[in-house]
Parts: structure tokens; C-alpha cells; sequence
């Protein structure tokens, strides 16, 4: 993950890193499956998010508070965008995952969140922070009452009342591409070159709960990662 292209002095791009990455992954579950190694020591990996780091584009821990502190939450609109931030570090969920959250998946004073898995549409839990409920809290009380009283249009406006994150203009849910244009315009105030900034993210989460001593397995349950992983499946580009 560290490695720098010799001609240029650069460093590998995430992308290309992590498919680098899922070719030792997948060599090592052939000599698994040959019966040379009891286990794969590397089926951890998932494309280009490591358990063992974010590349050279990860954010460390006080550019990760950099972040979450960019967005003005004296402003609905930054208030919003950094409840969406806390819970994405917070959760580990993915773009799609954020976009589909509905009002009755947020449980605050439990401090849980239930997410719909993108990737094979399983319903899991995952904790929320001290800080992502007080700001969904700040959310749901101050913002989202508000939004949710325009008009609506389209289709996706069926789902003003019940979904979780919505847009000022019309109070429609937000979509996928939206959410990932709020993540990456916040990120890369911070970290300019960060490449795929929702992953980022997840990545920051990730070494977050490593700190705290979660175990491998229970970080992959919470990211919703465990089948990939054993299947040596790629996790989208989110």
C-alpha cells in the first residue's frame, strides 16, 4: 500500500494498489484450496480497503476531525451534510447505503442504526457515536421537520416521508450520486487527492475500531464485508 511507482516517485494509486491487493488475495485462497496454508492470511482484503490501512490516501485521525468539522452547522444544509459524515464514520456504510437510511432505522437513544446491505441486501446494526447521534439528533430536530413540508417531485418523492437524508430544494430523498458529491466536495477540502472519499471514510472508520480493540470479524460484520471476504468477492467502487 506504500509502494511508489520508480519513474515517477508517486505512489500507486488506491485503485490500482487494491486490485494488486485481490490478486495476492485470490493466489493465497488457490494455495488454501491445494491445502499448502490452513487459512488465507489475506482474505481481509477487499479491493482497495484494507483492514491494515487506506493506502496513501487515507486520513489520519486528526484530518478525519478536520473533516467532520468542515461543514457549517449553523446552516441546514451543513448540518445535514455532517450528520451524513458522522454517521458514514461512525456506521461504515457505503453511499447507497446512506441514500436508502429511512427515519425508523435510526434508533438514538439505543445509539444503533439499521443498514441495508448494497451489496447483497442484508439488514444489519451497526453503533452510533456520542457525536453522530447528537448531530442526527440536531438533524432529524432542526432540519429535517423543515424539508420535509416542500412539495416533492418524481418519483422519489414518495419516499419524502420516510427517508432519512433529503435534499432543501424539494424535500426529495437524496440518491446515491448526491451523496457522494457532499462527501467528496468535504473530503477533498482536506485531502485534495483522496480518491473515492466515501471509502475514505470507511476506511477512517476502520482504523477508528481498530483502535478501540474491536476484532477483524466484528469490523467486517459492522461494514457489512464478512461474505465478500470469504467468497474473495470485490466490494464496489463506493
Amino acid at each position: 500500500m506504500e509502494r511508489v511507482v520508480p519513474m515517477t516517485g508517486k505512489p500507486l494509486s488506491p485503485k490500482t494498489a487494491g486490485a494488486r491487493l485481490v490478486i495476492v488475495r485470490s493466489f493465497l485462497e488457490h494455495v488454501v484450496e491445494r491445502g499448502w496454508l490452513k487459512e488465507n492470511p489475506a482474505k481481509w482484503i477487499l479491493g482497495g480497503l484494507s483492514l491494515w490501512g487506506g493506502g496513501t490516501h487515507a486520513l489520519t485521525a486528526e484530518e478525519m476531525e478536520k473533516v467532520l468539522n468542515t461543514p457549517d452547522v449553523d446552516q441546514y444544509d451543513g448540518l445535514r451534510d455532517r450528520a451524513i459524515l458522522e454517521v458514514i464514520y461512525a456506521a461504515g456504510v457505503r453511499a447507497p447505503e446512506v441514500a436508502s437510511l429511512e427515519l425508523e432505522d435510526v434508533d438514538l437513544e439505543a445509539g444503533r442504526l439499521r443498514v441495508r446491505s448494497s451489496v447483497d441486501g442484508k439488514v444489519r446494526t451497526a453503533p452510533l457515536t456520542e457525536s453522530a447521534r447528537a448531530f442526527l439528533g440536531r438533524y432529524l430536530k432542526e432540519v429535517r421537520p423543515e424539508w420535509a413540508q416542500l412539495p416533492g417531485e418524481g418519483p422519489a418523492a414518495e419516499r419524502r416521508g420516510t427517508a432519512l437524508f433529503i435534499e432543501p430544494m424539494r424535500g426529495n430523498p437524496l440518491n446515491m450520486g448526491t451523496v457522494q458529491k457532499i462527501v467528496a466536495a468535504v473530503v477533498r477540502q482536506v485531502k485534495p487527492r483522496a480518491a473515492m472519499p466515501c471509502r475514505v471514510i470507511r476506511a477512517a472508520c476502520i482504523a477508528r475500531l481498530r483502535a478501540e480493540g474491536a476484532t477483524l470479524e466484528a469490523i467486517h460484520t459492522q461494514l457489512g464485508e464478512v461474505e465478500a471476504a470469504e467468497n474473495g468477492g470485490e466490494e464496489p467502487e463506493q
